[in-house]
């Protein structure tokens, strides 16, 4: 996802390994759970998040509620996960516009993040609210 993360991968933490397996098995309350507690931790915490787009553990844990953001399927048909992500979203974003920064330099290197990250949300956000290609996909569950 962001640029200072994409060369190097670290190995998978247990959370995306839950989220694999859940994508396999689809519906995995495990993994309905997990993305409720990221999200509760993201919302509550994110001005914290906000001044610390620059660490490994923020874009990894940015990087997983972005994994829920774009959850394979079709909202409302097949799966309810993209949509718990919302409000982090939302939230981080008021976050980086009220977060100071010790200086300009910083300030810009974290804007830089925010500007890449949010590309990569409404590219995700723009591949989930477009209908099937398959017409008989759309009443699945009906």
């Amino acid at each position: 996802m962001l640029s200072e993360v994409s060369s190097v991968r670290p190995p998978l933490p247990p959370a995306i390994c839950t989220y694999q397996l859940s994508v396999v098995r689809q519906n995995d309350t495990h993994s309905v759970a997990l993305c409720g507690l990221l999200v509760a931790l993201g919302e509550h915490s994110n001005l914290w998040f906000a001044t610390r787009l620059d660490t490994q553990p923020v874009q990894n844990f940015i990087n997983l509620v972005l994994v829920y953001t774009g959850f394979p399927g079709y909202y409302g048909i097949d799966e309810e996960e993209s949509e718990t992500t919302l409000s982090f979203w939302y939230l981080l974003q008021e976050s980086l516009w009220e977060a100071t920064y010790p200086d300009e330099e910083k300030q810009e290197q974290q804007m830089g993040i925010a500007k890449e990250l949010y590309r990569e949300v409404v590219n995700t956000l723009r591949r989930k609210v477009t209908w099937s290609a398959n017409p008989m996909d759309w009443d699945v569950g009906a």
